[in-house]
């Protein structure tokens, strides 16, 4: 039986999944609670309570993370072996990253957004000192 959780860890919203995520109405539950955080919220998908995961889960998950990467940084969480295993075999580490803590996930999102503001502050700077 799948179960989820939602809740906000400083300041990123976590969708945690519990149980088995067996067939289509379970991943779609979950891309639906992707799609119920706001689209400018950095997102944790917390994974790690996950005792397996269909390929139709894995595939709804990649496609939900597609769209969420337009607007904000999401990170997959999962230490599950076989979990992680059924991820990196779609792609989904190469569209999100994959780690196995939530703290972890909250630190690649700290320096992540970190490093897109500087790198926007850095292309309103011409090399002489001014401001674009």
């Amino acid at each position: 039986m799948l179960d989820l959780q939602m809740n906000t860890i400083s300041g990123c919203a976590v969708v945690r999944v519990i149980g088995a995520v067996d067939g289509d109405a379970d991943a779609n539950t979950i891309a639906e609670a992707m799609r119920f955080v706001p689209i400018d919220d950095h997102l944790v998908v917390d994974l790690r309570q996950v005792e397996r995961i269909s390929p139709t889960a894995v595939h709804a998950l990649t496609t939900a993370l597609v769209h969420r990467l337009m607007a904000a940084e999401t990170v997959v969480v999962s230490d599950r072996a076989d979990v992680t295993l059924h991820l990196v075999l779609a792609d989904a580490d190469r569209l999100a990253p994959l780690v196995a803590t939530v703290e972890q996930a909250l630190q690649v999102i700290r320096s992540r957004s970190g490093a897109d503001l500087s790198t926007v502050a850095a292309d309103l700077i011409d090399p002489l000192g001014e401001v674009a």
